[in-house]
């Protein structure tokens, strides 16, 4: 008789030590699922001309400006056909951005994926403000 107790007690440890191990296990997972997604991030977007004419390949460098949002995240948008946009949820934060504009003829060559320069890369300041932002670039 002594066995069959030690064997149920057995049991009904690995049965405890099992449910707590699976409340343990869905508590994790349930809190996975309410961490904060981050700051906040705005969409932004726009078109890139060069003498009046659409850019086909380049460019968008967002680079936080350092004396005024040392906190910022740098972004790198695509310029296609003249277009960009920022991917959703991979926006900008508020601050003050230093655009590197980097502008391609879109044919493609060995060393030059994007092609050959248009322009020297330019360098201007853009503050993203909190909220969808459109901003259309003029090179000359």
């Amino acid at each position: 008789m002594r066995d069959w107790n030690r064997w149920r007690v057995g049991i009904l440890g690995v049965g405890v030590l099992t449910s707590v191990g699976l409340l343990a296990s869905v508590g994790l997972l349930a809190s996975v699922g309410c961490t904060p997604a981050g700051p906040t991030t705005y969409p932004i977007s726009g078109t890139v001309t060069y003498k009046g004419q659409p850019v086909p390949a380049g460019n968008l460098h967002f680079d936080p400006d350092p004396r005024t949002n040392p906190k910022g995240v740098p972004v790198t948008l695509s310029i296609t056909n003249g277009v960009y946009a920022s991917a959703p949820g991979q926006g900008l934060l508020p601050g003050d951005y230093l655009v590197r504009v980097q502008a391609f003829d879109g044919k493609a060559a060995n060393e030059a994926p994007l092609g050959e320069a248009l322009c020297p890369e330019q360098t201007r300041p853009h503050t993203q403000p909190a909220g969808s932002t459109t901003l259309e670039i003029t090179l000359p």
